[in-house]
């Protein structure tokens, strides 16, 4: 469910970066329905990396979605004319982190689509210091858990 409402939220043809993609069931999912155009799946990991390609190849998704191991923003190229990122179940300050220390990777241009497990406040204060709006929030129950998802665009001075 909580992915389903990710998903939800990615627009329709985008060119999506998944970082910290884990399975790659979020691009898998949304190439499979012809939902987004291409798809990145990056991942840290050299575990979830192979589980990421695993699930890509037996797809057969093979040509529409890259699997790259590399440290967060850093699996984004210029080729690849990323127009929205999914960074999902981490913690807020983590996707804070990454965001920070791959700025020079956004073009402003993209949509985020973040899904953190705590640390919320740290990254909304980074969103608004960097100029990115929040279109939407939403928080789901599943199983015993919330999950909070927050839906951002650059826009310019935020306060």
């Amino acid at each position: 469910m909580r992915l389903e409402r990710v998903a939800a939220h990615v627009p329709a043809g985008a060119r999506l970066a998944d970082i910290g993609s884990d399975h790659g069931y979020l691009p898998v999912a949304l190439i499979s329905r012809g939902a987004i155009a291409i798809a990145v799946a990056g991942e840290a990991g050299s575990t979830p990396f192979h589980a990421a390609e695993r699930s890509v190849r037996e797809s057969g998704l093979s040509q529409l979605i890259s699997v790259r191991l590399a440290d967060g923003l850093a699996a984004i190229e210029p080729r690849d004319e990323i127009t929205a990122i999914s960074l999902c179940g981490m913690g807020g300050e983590k996707i804070r982190d990454i965001l920070d220390s791959g700025k020079a990777r956004l073009t402003g241009r993209e949509r985020l689509i973040l899904q953190p497990n705590g640390g919320e406040q740290a990254l909304r204060q980074w969103l608004m210091e960097n100029g990115y709006r929040i279109l939407f929030e939403e928080v789901l129950r599943e199983n015993r858990f919330a999950y909070e998802i927050i839906v951002a665009e650059r826009s310019g001075p935020v306060t």
